[in-house]
């Protein structure tokens, strides 16, 4: 879809009109968010151009990405007169492509109370399709599913003895670079201080926090907050890693660089949010996180 597109300036972008679209998309971006952006979000935009009364261009922003309809961090408008109104242009969630907002703030006053603020814009900004389903549970029967749900957790794990390949390798890097690392996992406390040590990685860690010593799981932020405070780090000065698309979210709710590693993933997972995706940790090391932090 990219050989489609037309350059008109270093930061314009045209998809010219063809065939059924009834007007010019439009993409702003520089070279290396074109080079980054999804075949499947160009093709989004020119779904849209092909609908009745819409406005001359639709315009995806510098963080379009494949969405329900429209890509999210798109605009379209449509006459009002010959044009439609469209729930599917919308995301079911209201985080979608809401990346920024403009405040009298200056950033060391916000850095300063980054934790609060982040904690209450999540408490506060409602998100996902939904918070309520049939089935309802007591504290009792949902500790007892968590009880049940570790025991066969632990059973399954029985014969797993070592890391991914290129896991120690990475940790090894890092530790010798003096850099500190941590684990926030989802997991509950006997999970994880059952598995780190057999599979021999628990002493790279300087500390770990598990999903069952916060108030507020994944993506809420909360987690990976704690543990920059726990390891004296600063949220921005930190690179992530995450094997889920809730987890991107938290480290991004945080303010925290997200690398996404594939190698174990379902391919239902959204990671256009992550600022780097690879398939293997081989292709990590220290360099690579700190080039990320820097860009």
């Amino acid at each position: 879809m990219k050989e489609k597109l037309k350059q008109i300036n270093d930061y314009e972008w045209q998809l010219p009109k063809e065939g059924k679209m009834n007007v010019n998309g439009m993409i702003i971006g520089n070279k290396a968010i074109i080079d980054g952006l999804e075949d499947d979000t160009i093709g989004q935009i020119m779904n849209v151009t092909q609908m009745p009364g819409v406005l001359d261009p639709v315009i995806a922003l510098p963080d379009a990405h494949f969405g329900y309809g429209l890509p999210m961090g798109s605009v379209a408008a449509f006459d009002a007169e010959k044009g439609v109104i469209s729930a599917g242009l919308c995301g079911f969630d209201i985080n979608c492509g809401v990346n920024s907002i403009r405040t009298n703030l200056a950033a060391d006053e916000v850095i300063k109370k980054i934790k609060e603020l982040i904690t209450a814009l999540f408490d506060a900004v409602p998100c996902g399709v939904g918070s309520k389903g049939k089935l309802k549970l007591d504290d009792d029967q949902l500790n007892q599913l968590v009880v049940e749900r570790d025991e066969f957790y632990r059973e399954k794990c029985k014969t797993v003895t070592e890391p991914l390949p290129g896991v120690v390798k990475l940790l090894k890097d890092l530790k010798d670079k003096n850099i500190k690392l941590g684990v926030a996992s989802s997991t509950s406390r006997d999970n994880l201080d059952y598995f780190l040590p057999k599979i021999n990685v628990l002493q790279y860690f300087d500390c770990t926090l598990a999903g069952t010593e916060v108030s507020h799981g994944k993506p809420n932020p909360e987690i990976y907050l704690k543990l920059c405070e726990m390891l004296g780090a600063n949220p921005v000065k930190c690179v992530g890693l995450e094997d889920t698309d809730k987890g991107v979210a938290a480290l991004k709710n945080a303010g925290i660089k997200a690398i996404v590693v594939t190698l174990t993933n379902r391919k239902e997972y959204d990671f256009s949010k992550a600022d780097l995706v690879v398939k293997t940790f081989d292709e990590l090391n220290t360099s690579t996180l700190t080039n990320l932090l820097k860009s």
